[in-house]
């Protein structure tokens, strides 16, 4: 079935008929009066978007049944609530016949292009050995697959197919920038770090139907352990001990705090520059997303970053780090 509305698209007034959306959220509440609906978030590629099944529709859209990461074919009918969009749910079954890039967020970059991109940067690296290595890891099969399609968070920042590339070569280019600054840092040692630092999210986190999740590996492991496990698999036994004991250091290091899920404090000047610029990445995207999203006060801005993504970033486990 061929999806022509898009959540982006949509203005109050606008009505929909058997249009496809994924459900990302759905929850039973009771009215002032006491009669049930559920509150529902529907997303697509292009974002997500509040909506309601009140008590008149609930039969026609067996709400029951509907769970996070069904596919509907839906009736529904755009208003504003508050300054903000809203749906009326008024009909819809779940289908199968949809296509998986219209309803999740995906990287507005080529995903193929973003891969060569970072292999040039591994190429470019000085040190044989650790160039080897990356190259090794980066050029495996099932690596190099997952890393092309898998997302940098949950909810946070770069949370779409191909954000972990995407965040990946962000923070390449920052730190080269810091590099230049500071010649005394050893720019393989940064490269490696960078490529390793979030690896272990192709297993962290994960695709549910249309819905990403963290996976049973992201909730008894972690990413921090699973990029270590990674390196401990694919590094020649005849690898320098220093230059080993460097690149894990940036992986365990690298979200700077003990209290915001490091291991261990950065103590290298390659680790700082990693972190520091993993650091500068993420919250510049969850600034541009919050403006993306129509969140232009500044004040308003602050007040939620401050009481809503800090939170969400250092002290939900720290995978959206």
């Amino acid at each position: 079935m061929t999806k022509t509305l898009f959540i982006e698209d949509i203005k109050p007034g606008t009505t929909a008929f058997d249009e496809i959306f994924s459900i990302k959220e759905i929850q039973q509440h009771k009215a002032k009066n006491g009669d049930p609906y559920f509150r529902v978030i529907l997303q697509d590629r292009t974002g997500t978007v509040q909506a309601k099944i009140w008590r008149d529709a609930i039969g026609a859209t067996s709400a029951e049944t509907l769970a996070a990461g069904d596919v509907i074919s839906a009736d529904v009918e755009a208003s504003e609530y508050n300054g903000e969009l809203q749906l009326s749910i008024k009909k819809a079954i779940k289908t199968t016949d949809y296509a998986t890039t219209d309803l999740m967020k995906m990287s507005t970059k080529d995903l193929d292009g973003m891969y060569n991109q970072l292999v040039e940067k591994l190429e470019s690296i000085k040190d044989e050995d650790i160039k080897r290595l990356t190259l090794s890891i980066a050029k495996d099969a099932t690596i190099r697959e997952k890393l092309k399609y898998a997302i940098a968070g949950e909810i946070i920042h770069h949370d779409y197919v191909g954000g972990l590339l995407e965040h990946t070569l962000e923070v390449m280019a920052i730190a080269e920038t810091v590099i230049s600054l500071y010649p005394k840092a050893n720019r393989s040692i940064i490269i490696a770090g960078i490529l390793l630092h979030d690896i272990g999210k192709i297993y962290e986190l994960g695709i549910e139907q249309t819905n990403f999740i963290r996976t049973l590996q992201g909730y008894l492991i972690g990413h921090i352990n699973i990029g270590m496990r990674i390196l401990n698999q694919f590094i020649p036994k005849d690898f320098p001990e220093q230059k080993r004991m460097e690149i894990e250091h940036i992986i365990l290091s690298h979200h700077r705090e003990i209290e915001f899920g490091a291991a261990i404090r950065p103590a290298t000047l390659e680790a700082i520059i990693v972190a520091m610029a993993d650091d500068t990445s993420s919250k510049v995207r969850i600034f541009q997303k919050e403006l993306d999203e129509g969140n232009k006060d500044s004040v308003g801005l602050g007040k939620k970053y401050n009481k809503f993504t800090m939170n969400r970033v250092y002290h939900d486990t720290t995978v959206e780090k």
